[in-house]
């Protein structure tokens, strides 16, 4: 197990006890501001779940789990963001996450129940119409972590992964595990760089290149700033190299 392995690993334990969540889930994360004065996100914290927490607000309250941790660089924040969730993915599976949202969907269903909102035909017409939806969600789910059990890799078989290349005219400013990493290095220069211009993003899909274009106006011109698809093999491939 590599270093990066072992510290996942200690936080994917250490989580749950910080953030409330249920072991073995983990949390998902968002950008915040921490600092009264920042321009930007400056923090990363859970997702808050209270519904009184508009998704859009950025800011951090008492209804917030924490930890609250202030990074000051907004990049770094994105970055942390991304890295965080997509770890949770990982270890989540799409299967967790449709047993996720059974579970969310039968508890509306018995906090309905007990303000006895299934009366004057309510249960009759809609009730029933939930609890399918239910167990067609729990059935989704068992099937679809048999296909995740079926098309995992196995051990020592070579699987690429993508890393994202930020670029400024050639001169390569950093790798990133996700392309919204990469672009927000890129556009964190390109503000300095030209302050108040709109920044866009046109992307080759056929080769995995995006480029930075800023414009005032109607005028729109590129930057100089690229994003590249690289994919990387976690092991060497012998039959590739003949």
């Amino acid at each position: 197990m590599s270093a990066l392995d072992r510290a996942r690993d200690a936080a994917a334990r250490a989580l749950p006890a910080w953030t409330g969540a249920t072991p073995p889930h983990l949390p998902e994360w968002r950008t915040c501001y921490i600092a009264n004065a920042a321009d930007a996100p400056d923090g990363i914290v859970p997702v808050c779940g209270d519904e009184h927490h508009d998704p859009d607000d950025g800011s951090v309250y008492d209804c917030c789990p924490a930890p609250a941790v202030e990074v000051e660089c907004p990049e770094l924040a994105v970055y942390l963001v991304e890295l965080l969730n997509t770890d949770r993915a990982a270890r989540s599976g799409r299967a967790e996450v449709l047993r996720e949202a059974a579970d969310a969907l039968d508890a509306k269903v018995t906090d309905i129940r007990a303000l006895d909102r299934f009366e004057d035909g309510w249960g009759d017409t809609r009730g029933p119409g939930l609890m399918t939806a239910i167990t067609e969600l729990r059935r989704m789910a068992d099937k679809t972590a048999e296909l995740e059990k079926d098309t995992a890799p196995s051990r020592g078989e070579s699987t690429p992964a993508a890393v994202y290349r930020a670029w400024c005219n050639t001169v390569p400013l950093g790798l990133y595990a996700t392309a919204a990493a990469a672009r927000a290095h890129c556009e964190a220069h390109v503000r300095r760089e030209i302050p108040g211009a709109a920044l866009d993003w046109i992307e080759d899909e056929a080769d995995g290149v995006a480029e930075l274009v800023a414009s005032f106006g109607e005028d729109e011109r590129s930057t100089g700033y690229v994003v590249t698809a690289l994919t990387v093999a976690s092991e060497y491939d012998a039959e590739a190299d003949e």
